[in-house]
């Protein structure tokens, strides 16, 4: 079968996690550019790829199509168990943590990210209050506090080797780039920034974030 083809931007979030999973999984994809800037995600071709989803990223594997990111990344491990560096492959409970993290970052911890970096690269929504701040550090104490409950036997979230679950939350904490740093102090975080910069270690994920960064010195400077 032909290699995975991969449609999505360097500065999507959701593109970041799934070409670092690739990275890590030692599967080679072929990534096809879909700028939203340009609406390539409106021309009829892709509308039709994503079942009228239109979003990226969004994956083809022969026949086979898929769109969500973490979904996708959960794939591409797949495909790679026997080489990659990311366990996929886990006990009940294991799996059940790992579950439980993704669910997490889909449903809160994304949110409360995204909701500050979002406005300030795209000023999409109202200006966050003071209660979003506290939201996204309390997201931020409950990280800390996983993370320093597993330090003195586990490196990882969910136990003693990275999995899926890894991938999602660092990748979510990219976008605090683009957050001010009296809303969010790392220094007040040092088992997450001591992990984060482990896990962002991985694979070739400082060249896959570099154009996300570059793209936020630009906005912030705006």
């Amino acid at each position: 079968m032909s290699s995975p083809v991969l449609y999505g931007m360097p500065i999507s979030s959701g593109t970041r996690l799934t070409q670092w999973a690739a990275s890590i999984a030692n599967v080679n994809v072929e990534f096809k550019m879909v700028d939203l800037m340009k609406k390539d995600h409106m021309v009829d071709e892709f509308v039709a790829l994503t079942r009228g989803r239109h979003c990226i990223p969004a994956l083809t594997h022969g026949e086979f199509k898929m769109t969500e990111s973490r979904a996708i990344a959960a794939y591409l491990l797949r495909l790679g168990e026997e080489e990659g560096q990311v366990k996929y492959i886990l006990d009940s409970r294991t799996q059940a943590v790992v579950d439980e993290w993704v669910h997490y970052e889909a449903t809160c911890m994304y949110k409360r990210v995204s909701a500050y970096a979002y406005h300030k690269l795209y000023g999409m929504g109202d200006s966050p209050s003071e209660t979003e701040a506290e939201r996204l550090n309390k997201s931020m104490e409950y990280i800390e506090c996983r993370l320093k409950e597993n330090c003195e036997k586990d490196k990882y979230l969910a136990g003693s080797v990275a999995t899926l679950a890894d991938l999602v939350v660092a990748n979510c904490l990219s976008l605090l780039e683009a957050v001010p740093r009296e809303v969010v102090d790392m220094v007040n975080y040092p088992y997450t920034h001591e992990w984060l910069e482990r896990v962002a270690r991985m694979g070739n994920y400082e060249s896959i974030l570099a154009p996300f960064k570059e793209f936020v010195q630009i906005k912030m400077s705006d």
